[in-house]
Parts: structure tokens; C-alpha cells; sequence
């Protein structure tokens, strides 16, 4: 082999940057392809324009952007003469020729500058990179950092103030200033700072007129090498991706943000970053969302390029690589090679196999077109799949031509494996392709060494899992034949030793990571013994549902977004149809026709139901679903995830069932595909379908009011609309022109339909007032539920179909045309309520719950309501907006306020206030109890004469009541003062005049300040234990009487025996006790000496 292949000596598997961009040899062995050529003549052409000065070149591993650059960075300085690019201009000018681009460039030279990665503080990795630049030039411009300064400072007061120095010295060295200074890192700047204010006295350190900021540095260095015959200078940071990974807490962002904006201006300077992605990406791990703010603003400034790893340039490149010397001879003397090409005609149908296999040889065409992607997948840095072309490594390409002991024509994917092992060992350790390799370990270490086409096998299977390219790339057999040119493949020794399973659904091989994890007999298993007669069609459902269907075409065309349910439906189930039915949000429904046990009169039945309007079924032209296994196998799975506790306590076990789930899911996926192939335009079917549906439809354009449920902020701006047209505050052009929600919703709804000017001239204004008048009449037919008007104009049942956004809108408008006639009321009791705009919302989130009646009230009902209002004005309280819910609670407050009394012994004598209160508490209509219950109650057919009744029993009821307070206050002063005053008037003015030690004429004494009605009702709590307004029957005053004439007997009684003449002996105890308290004098107080005294007679 060694004979006929040769390596075309070329560099794209290793670049060093800073020492390479001047390697004629080098920048020679570039190989172009179309997009880095077309780049780099955009990248040349930006900086001659200065279209953009600042530009991020973002690119993942292996993708060559060092290379890119050094080959950029080699034009830009000039260091080479044209005809030093020879080899590479020819070779581009296959792709894409960049002759010209580079004799445009090839006389003007540019300083390049290397930022310093180096350093933490970015400014002081520009100064750094500047001094390197110009030293290597030999150009004298005098540029001082900070720490440049700092250092010259120290060495003048080393050689001139020895003292300050070595004091200095000391405190740095303490804080490890000189270690900082070493990476010239920004603590440097800050310990150097602290130092100085401590030994001078707080006195802070100045850079003023020492230091340019960083905008001037870069003016004064582009026009000091303008001096000496550069045109611009060009600024290059690799690895600047990296550099934010570790730096970019402690980054200014501002510096960066200052360069790239000079950059950018029309000048001669330019700036060059290398990252793996965009700036922005980097910022995830800040904590502060202002900082990531200004990192993406900084993002913003650069120029965004991109380089990718183009698979088909890549494979064109190897192939041109790889030279062949007398391939032709070689393969007609050579069976393997001819055997090969035989068997990737069964892998690739319809393509020269003979020309693919000649232009990769050693390789085959299976390695070859894994090796891009593995490599980018694994590779970092230099290990490219460059390095395994043309490097000399072990393992690579060049090694295993040159190794005398291999005896093999072509070099297989067990070869990629054993090349990227050092990769594949440092991957993470969570990773799956880490946990596949070590699976495949742990799998070699069981089979012999001398079986070396079984340890291949393993290689090979584990390396295409490791790519996960399985649609490109899969182990199954015809794969597995042709890397190893086998018209026969046996792998039986491995599948019995458990080592490896082939999987049926997939129809690939498989690492058989655990033995005693055989996934696809333990499902075998539960099919048996578990699974008995089941719903496969739900099975279907739940494992694969097809979600919602968007008709876009009548969406686009009517602005809303209208959806169908899909649903699978076999022919062995077709009651499930009428469940699908109930569900009347839907604008439709999908059906997709199904027949999984084989029905021989599944056309038919299709034929016939397509006559259903009710849905569009999709069906086939096979007659059999064969499924039913695979759904069986999905209900076992099921049944393993309940019941067996590995699901849950093996991770190990639990990944491969899902996997083994999903690869059902998948075969049952592409059946599905085939049984429904049928081609049939759903965009057109659908929206036929939907015009003839909705033919009423009414299009409102701002999807955030015309949707099912909408938003908050929408609720609200619906809400503050209705609520304005409520208050008649006049809506000006302004208004409709403004750009906040409820303008935007208002000029939706208002503006645009005409609704708001009630423009006859505009059609859209007379199809909403059709739609609205036909609302209004639905509303004055009936009693309507707002579940029923929803279902109606909002749900599949109706012919507009609209959403409930916009309908509820609709409603509010009706409401504010017709609140004096419309009653809200509560479905489940009848209770009518307040019909507020703020219950709209309420009553769109549950419709069921409210009902809605019109009524439409004449003047002379509303006069009569009227003059009830005003009878009954001193007992109402409610500022309810309709009238007869202010007069029923006029009357509730009338009869529910009377005392007791006056309900058991005289209501009865009024018969038609008798009757409201005996009926009081069932009232839920106030409307129809007010207009028509009254006129029964009264049996009168007149409103007058109602209202002449009921202000005739009021004023007989109040009257009977005073007569009674009046009864009450004669009877009680007529025993209080023993028949000498007969009202409470002239007995309050007598025991007021005189000093009394009666104890109900002082508590009478007490309340005396209190009105007629609340003295009668003290008196009468005190006497009988609860006041005359709770008595039941006459029998309460009665009974009353005699307790009050009994206590005032009793006082009398007792005031007689106190007023007796003391005989001599009592004379004697009283003077005693009287000169007793007199000599305690104020050692006691008065109230002291009554509380003994009353101890004393209480202990008699």
C-alpha cells in the first residue's frame, strides 16, 4: 500500500499563529475552499473599504481559523512577494481565485499587532502587543502603561531617594506587589496605589499627563507607523474566546467597547478577534444583567464571520490529499478492493461506488465520510483530522501505511477508534459518548486477543454510536458487511455472549452495555403475561399525538388563528367520533382513519363517512394498519414503568427502556407515513373546509384581542375602552393613533370597524351591526345562559365562530346600548344581580353560571316604580342602578326592621304587607316581583291603586305602632307615680325635683336624657328582662304590668319601714356606728366605708 499512496506534504492540521503567518511554506500548503476563500477576499475588500475595522472571526475546533488568519495576517504584512502565494493561488482558482484580491494588497503593509493574552487588564495587553510589534520593526514611538510608569518610578527612587525606595520595597514586597508585577496583572496598579497613600498620607498617586488613554494610543501609534511607510496597523487577538472564559469578571468592558468603536472609524486601523463563538455567549456566567447588557453591546460593534467545517470541501480536500500512484493496476490485481465497491453499492444506490472508492483509498468511503465529523466532534487544537491525514503520530494515516505488519487494503473505522482514544478517555465523565467508550472497554476486555475481527466489530460499533450520526451513519448490517468486506456477516459469537443485541425496530446492532439488561425480552415477557385486550387506538393516542393542526392559509386570509384537533379513529371503534364532538372549541377536527385488525369494509366505511361534515378523515388506500404488535409492546412498557422497581431505582435501566420506547415510537411513525401517503393539499382542504363552516365570520387583525383566552393587560385595556364609552368621554383621533394597548385595541375594534362613528359608510360597520343587532335579538327572544350565546357565536357550533376577545367585547357594547334593560342573574338561583362592566370577565371565564334576561320597561311601570321609590325613599340604602332592585329593598328594609310585636299582633290586620313578608325571603326576580307579583298581592290591575294600598297599610301599621308605644308609656308612669301623671313628661320633671332613694325612679333618674323610645325600652328590658320591641302577644304587656306594679309595691314597702321611728336600743347601735365612721375620718373613703358596712349587713 505504502507503494501506491502519498500524502500530500500540507500544513492545515497545525498552525502557530505568531510564528507561522510569514511561512512561505506554510501559507503554500493552504488548502482553499469556496467559503474561506470568498471570506477572506470579504475580509481584504472590508479593510480597503473600511467598511467595518472591527470583526470577530468565531469558528468551532478544527475548523482552521489560525490557519485563515495566519494566511490573512501573511497578506496584510507583506512580508511575502506575490509570487511566493504560486501554489496557493492555483489551487484556489478551483474554488474561488483570490489573485487579484491579493496584487491589490500585495504593496501595502500593515503592522501587526498581537494583544497580549496575558495579561488580566486588556488596555495594558494592548500596550504589551504594541511594544512587541514595534520593537520587532525597529520603530521608536514612545507608549508608557501604567505599569511602565510605575516601574520607572521605582527605578528613579532607587537611584535617586534610596530611602523612599526601601521603604517602599518593604510594604510592596509584603503584599506581593513584585510576583503581580511579573504578569504585569491589574493588582499591580492597586497594591502600587495603596502603598503610596499609606507612607504619603492619603495622598493619592496621578497618572495625569503620564498615561494616554487607550482611543489616543491607538491615534498616535497609527500615525507614528504611517511615518515609517505602514498603511494602518492591524490588531489580532487569538484565542480571544478563551481569554473571556477565564477573564471576564475582571474585564473593562468599556476598553473593549473604545477599541472596536475606533476601529470602525474611517481611519487605518483594524481589529481581528478569534473566538468559538459570539462575545454575548460568553456572558452567561455573569451574574449582573446591566453587565451582560454591555457585553452585548460591545457584541454589536464587531462584524460577525463564521467559519464551518464544510463537510464536502473537506472530503474534496482529502481526496486531493491523498494521492494514488497506479491505483487502476493496483485494483485490478486486487479482489478486496472490487469486493468493496460491490458492497457499497448497497448502501448507496445510484452512485459510482468504483469512483468513490478510488478517490479516498486507503480509506473507505465509510471512514471517510465519518472522519470530519468525528474529528470535529472530538478533536481540540491540533488533533484535526488533518493531523490523522498528514501527520506522522502513531496511529495516524501516514503511521498505519507505513507499518510493515498491517496487511489490510483499507483502513476502517476501528482505526478512527483507536486514533481518537487519548480524546475519547478525556471526554466528561456524565457525557453519553464517554459512557459508550466505556462500555465498549469494558466489552473488549471480555474477548480474547487473538479474536481480532470480533474486537473490530466492537470498535467499529462504538465509534459511529460515539458519532451519533445514525441517519447518515448506522451499524446495521449492510454497514457492518461493507467496512469489513464481508458478503457473509456472523456475529453470533458476540450476541452470545451477550456482548452485543440487534435491534429489530432499528435494524442495527447495539453495545449490550448490562447482560442482564435485555430490554426487548423483558417487554416480550409482559406482553404475555400482562397485556390482555386493550385500547391500542388509545395506546396510538397517547404515545403519538398529533397535537393541533393550523390551517395556515385561511388563518392568513382572515386574520385568526384557527386550529384543528387530530385525532386517530379505527374502524373497530367508531363511537369514539362522538366523543371527539364534544370538545367545541375546536374550529375542526382531523381524523385520521385507521384500521389495525385488517376490517375488509374499511373503504366503505370511509366513503360513507366522509359524508360527515363534522370532520375531515384522512384515510388509505392500504387496507391494514400492521401496528397492533408495536402498541402492544407500548402498553408492556407502560406496565414495566408501574410495576417493576428498576424503572425507578436504575438509571441504567430506565435509559435503555425509553430508548427502546422510542425506537417503537419511531417504527410505528414511519407506518403511519407510509399507510397515510396518500398526497392531499391540507391547506387547501382545510380552508374550504373553514369558509363553508364559518361563512358569518367576522376577521378582527390583532391576535391579542381575537383569541380564546386572552391576556391580562388585554383584559384590562377591554375593560378601560367599555368603561369610557360607559362614562361618554369622547375618544379623539390622538387617542386611536396611540401606540399603547388599549389605543391599539380600541382602533382594532372601534376605529376600524366603524363601531365607534357608527359609519353607515363603512361595510365593516354594518356587518358588526348586523352581528350585534342579531346578539340583541337572540337576548330579547328568551332568557339566555352566556354559556349558550358563547356556544353560539364563539364555539363549532355556531356560523361565526369568533373568539371570545372580541365576542365579550361585543357584549360590553350591547350592555352599554341596553343596561336598562337588560338583568344579569345568578343560573343556579335565579338571584339577579348588578350587570357591572367589570363582571365581564368574570362571566367569559364561566358563562354557565350567568344567565341574561331583557325587559323592556314602559314609561308608565317606570312611573309607578317611581312613586314606590319615594314612598319607601326612608328606607333604602343601595345605590343599585336599576329601580325596582332599589324599591324591593326598600320594602325588604321596611317589614324586616319592624319590631316583633308589631309583626304578631298587627301585621296580620294588613293583608297585602302580610303577604310580602310571609313571601320576603323567596323573592329572586325584583323586576317581576315589583311589576307583576304586586298587582296579584293587591289584586288590582292598576299600578295606581297598588301604590295607593300599600302606602294605605304603612301608614295604618305605623299607626297601630305609636298607639302602642303610647299604651305602654301611660300604663308604666300611671304605676310609677301612683296615678298622678299619665306621660313620661311631667313624671320625669317631678323626680327630677325631688331627692329619691327609689331605685327605679334612679334608674329612671339615669336614662332620663334619652328619647321616649329608648326609655320605654330600658324600662321594659329592666322590668320583664328583654324590651317591648321583641314581645310577642298582649299578653307581654300584661305581664309586664304586674311585674312593674309588684316592684315599685315592694320599694314602696321597704321606704316605709326605713322611714319608722328608731326605739331607744337602735338609737343607740345607729350613734355608735356614726361616731365609729366619723373617727376613722379620711383614713377611708366614703365608698370604703359603705363596702364594710354592706359586708356587715350581708354577714346578718
Amino acid at each position: 500500500m505504502e507503494k501506491i499512496i502519498n500524502i500530500l506534504n500540507t500544513n492545515n492540521y497545525s498552525i502557530n499563529l505568531k510564528s507561522d503567518y510569514n511561512n512561505k511554506s506554510k501559507i503554500n500548503s493552504y488548502y482553499p475552499t469556496f467559503n474561506n476563500m470568498r471570506l477572506l477576499d470579504k475580509v481584504l475588500l472590508s479593510i480597503d473599504n473600511k467598511t467595518n475595522g472591527s470583526i470577530i472571526l468565531s469558528g468551532a475546533y478544527g475548523t482552521g481559523k489560525s490557519y485563515f488568519t495566519a494566511l490573512l495576517l501573511s497578506i496584510l504584512s507583506s512580508k511575502l512577494k506575490l509570487s511566493d502565494y504560486s501554489n496557493l493561488i492555483e489551487k484556489s482558482k478551483k474554488v474561488y481565485g483570490i489573485e487579484e484580491s491579493l496584487k491589490n494588497h500585495i504593496d501595502k503593509k500593515y503592522l501587526i499587532v498581537f494583544i497580549d493574552e496575558s495579561m488580566d487588564n486588556f488596555s495594558e495587553g494592548v500596550f504589551s502587543g504594541i511594544r512587541k510589534a514595534l520593537k520587532a520593526e525597529n520603530i521608536n514611538i514612545k507608549i508608557s502603561s501604567k505599569i511602565d510608569i510605575i516601574q520607572e518610578k521605582l527605578e528613579y527612587w532607587k537611584e535617586n531617594h534610596l530611602n523612599i525606595y526601601i521603604q517602599f520595597e518593604e510594604e510592596l514586597t509584603k503584599l506581593d506587589f513584585f510576583k503581580e508585577l511579573k504578569y504585569k496583572t491589574k493588582k499591580t496598579e492597586d497594591i502600587f496605589s495603596k502603598v503610596y497613600s499609606d507612607i504619603f498620607a492619603g495622598e493619592e498617586y496621578s497618572y495625569r499627563g503620564q498615561i494616554k488613554n487607550l482611543k489616543n494610543l491607538l491615534e498616535d501609534v497609527e500615525n507614528g507607523v504611517k511615518e515609517k511607510g505602514f498603511s494602518g496597523v492591524f490588531y489580532v487577538f487569538d484565542e480571544f474566546g478563551r481569554y473571556l472564559e477565564t477573564n471576564i469578571d475582571n474585564l473593562d468592558v468599556k476598553e473593549i467597547q473604545d477599541m472596536a468603536e475606533y476601529c470602525n472609524l474611517q481611519n487605518n486601523s483594524n481589529l481581528f478577534m478569534i473566538t468559538h463563538k459570539d462575545i454575548f455567549q460568553y456572558t452567561r456566567k455573569l451574574k449582573n444583567n446591566v453587565e451582560k447588557d454591555e457585553w452585548e453591546k460591545v457584541s454589536g460593534r464587531f462584524l460577525k464571520e463564521h467559519l464551518i467545517l464544510e463537510k464536502d470541501s473537506i472530503l474534496k480536500i482529502l481526496k486531493n490529499i491523498i494521492q494514488k500512484n497506479n491505483y487502476e493496476d493496483y485494483r485490478e490485481n486486487n479482489l478486496n478492493i472490487k469486493t468493496k465497491e460491490l458492497l457499497l453499492e448497497n448502501i448507496l444506490e445510484h452512485q459510482n461506488t468504483l469512483e468513490l472508492t478510488k478517490d479516498f483509498f486507503p480509506l473507505d468511503y465509510i471512514t471517510a465520510t465519518m472522519l470530519p465529523d468525528l474529528s470535529q466532534k472530538l478533536a481540540q487544537n491540533e488533533r484535526t483530522l488533518f493531523a490523522f491525514i498528514c501527520s506522522d503520530e502513531w496511529r495516524g494515516l501516514k503511521s498505519i501505511i507505513s507499518d510493515k505488519k498491517n496487511r489490510k487494503d483499507f483502513i476502517t473505522l476501528d482505526y478512527l477508534y483507536d486514533y481518537f482514544e487519548r480524546e475519547l478517555k478525556q471526554l466528561p465523565v456524565d457525557s453519553k459518548e464517554y459512557k459508550i467508550y466505556l462500555s465498549s472497554q469494558d466489552i473488549l476486555s471480555k474477548i480474547p486477543t487473538a479474536e481480532e475481527f470480533y474486537i473490530k466489530v466492537i470498535k467499529t460499533i462504538a465509534i459511529i454510536y460515539v458519532n451519533n450520526n445514525l441517519s447518515e451513519i448506522k451499524p446495521d448490517t449492510d454497514t457492518l458487511r461493507y467496512i469489513f468486506n464481508k458478503e457473509l456477516l456472523d456475529l453470533s459469537y458476540l450476541e452470545e455472549k451477550k456482548l452485543i443485541v440487534f435491534k429489530k425496530y432499528q435494524n442495527q446492532y447495539a453495545l449490550l452495555e448490562d447482560v442482564n439488561l435485555n430490554i426487548e425480552k423483558l417487554v416480550e415477557e409482559y406482553c404475555e403475561t400482562k397485556v390482555g385486550r386493550f385500547d391500542y387506538v388509545e395506546r396510538l393516542e397517547q404515545e403519538l399525538n398529533r397535537g393541533v393542526y393550523y390551517p395556515l392559509k385561511y388563518n392568513d386570509l382572515n386574520k385568526i388563528n384557527r386550529y384543528f384537533g387530530q385525532y386517530f379513529v379505527d374502524i373497530s371503534n367508531l363511537e369514539k367520533l362522538e366523543k371527539i364532538k364534544q370538545n367545541k372549541n375546536e374550529d375542526g377536527r382531523l381524523i385520521y382513519f385507521t384500521n389495525i385488525e385488517g376490517n375488509s369494509n374499511y373503504c366503505e366505511v370511509l366513503k360513507e363517512l366522509k359524508e360527515n361534515k363534522d370532520f375531515i378523515f384522512i384515510g388509505s388506500k392500504e387496507n391494514r394498519l400492521d401496528i397492533y404488535q408495536e402498541l402492544k409492546e407500548l402498553e408492556a412498557i407502560d406496565f414495566i414503568k408501574k410495576e417493576d422497581k428498576n424503572y425507578l431505582l436504575k438509571d441504567s435501566f430506565r435509559i435503555e427502556l425509553e430508548i427502546y420506547q422510542r425506537e417503537i415510537k419511531e417504527n410505528i411513525t414511519k407506518k403511519l407515513l407510509k399507510y397515510f401517503s396518500e398526497k392531499i393539499n391540507l391547506l387547501e382542504i382545510t380552508h374550504e373546509y373553514l369558509e363553508v363552516k364559518y361563512p358569518k365570520y367576522l376577521g378582527v387583525n390583532y391576535e391579542l384581542i381575537n383569541k380564546r383566552n386572552i391576556s391580562v393587560p388585554m383584559k384590562k385595556a377591554r375593560y378601560e375602552i367599555l368603561k369610557k364609552l360607559d362614562q361618554n368621554i369622547e375618544l379623539k383621533e390622538d387617542y386611536f393613533k396611540d401606540t399603547k394597548a388599549e389605543s391599539s385595541v380600541a382602533r382594532v375594534l372601534l376605529y376600524n370597524t366603524g363601531i365607534y362613528y357608527k359609519d353607515l359608510e363603512n361595510e365593516n360597520y354594518k356587518k358588526f351591526k348586523n352581528l350585534m343587532d342579531e346578539i340583541s335579538e337572540d337576548i330579547k327572544k328568551e332568557k339566555q345562559t352566556f354559556e349558550k350565546l358563547y356556544m353560539n357565536y364563539c364555539s363549532n357550533l355556531g356560523k361565526y365562530g369568533l373568539r371570545e376577545g372580541v365576542f365579550t367585547f361585543l357584549l360590553g357594547l350591547i350592555y352599554l346600548e341596553n343596561k336598562d334593560d337588560l338583568a344579569l342573574s345568578l343560573e343556579d338561583g335565579n338571584i339577579e344581580i348588578d350587570f357591572t362592566l367589570d363582571l365581564l370577565d368574570i362571566i367569559e371565564k364561566n358563562p354557565e353560571k350567568y344567565s341574561l334576561s331583557h325587559y323592556k320597561i314602559v314609561e308608565k311601570e317606570i312611573r309607578y316604580m317611581q312613586d314606590l321609590e319615594i314612598l319607601l325613599k326612608n328606607y333604602i340604602n343601595t345605590k343599585d342602578l336599576k329601580i325596582y332592585n332599589r324599591v324591593l329593598e326598600g320594602l325588604k328594609n321596611f317589614l324586616l326592621n319592624q319590631p316583633r310585636y308589631v309583626g304578631n299582633i298587627y301585621l296580620s290586620k294588613v293583608k297585602g304587607l302580610n303577604k310580602i313578608f310571609r313571601n320576603i325571603f323567596t323573592i329572586n326576580n325584583s323586576r317581576e316581583f315589583i311589576l307583576e307579583d304586586l298587582l296579584k298581592i293587591y289584586k288590582s290591575k292598576n299600578y295606581k291603586d297598588v301604590t295607593i294600598n300599600l302606602e294605605k297599610e304603612i301608614i295604618e301599621l305605623e299607626e297601630w305602632k305609636l298607639n302602642f308605644i303610647n299604651t305602654l308609656e301611660k300604663t308604666s308612669v300611671e304605676i310609677l307615680s301612683e296615678n298622678k301623671f299619665d306621660n313620661l313628661k311631667d313624671y320625669l320633671k317631678k323626680i327630677d325635683e325631688k331627692n329619691t332613694s327609689n331605685e327605679i325612679e334612679q334608674f329612671i333618674k339615669s336614662i332620663k336624657e334619652k328619647n321616649k323610645i329608648l326609655i320605654l325600652m330600658d324600662l321594659t328590658k329592666k322590668i320583664k328582662g328583654f324590651s317591648y320591641e321583641n314581645w310577642r302577644t298582649t299578653e307581654d304587656l300584661n305581664e309586664y304590668k304586674e311585674l312593674l306594679i309588684k316592684e315599685v309595691s315592694k320599694k314602696i314597702e321597704e321606704a316605709k319601714s326605713i322611714n319608722e321611728e328608731l326605739d331607744m336600743m337602735e338609737k343607740m347601735l345607729s350613734s355608735k356606728i356614726q361616731a365609729v365612721l366619723k373617727n376613722m375620718g379620711f383614713s377611708l373613703t366614703q365608698e370604703q366605708k359603705k363596702k364594710v358596712m354592706t359586708k356587715i349587713l350581708l354577714e346578718m
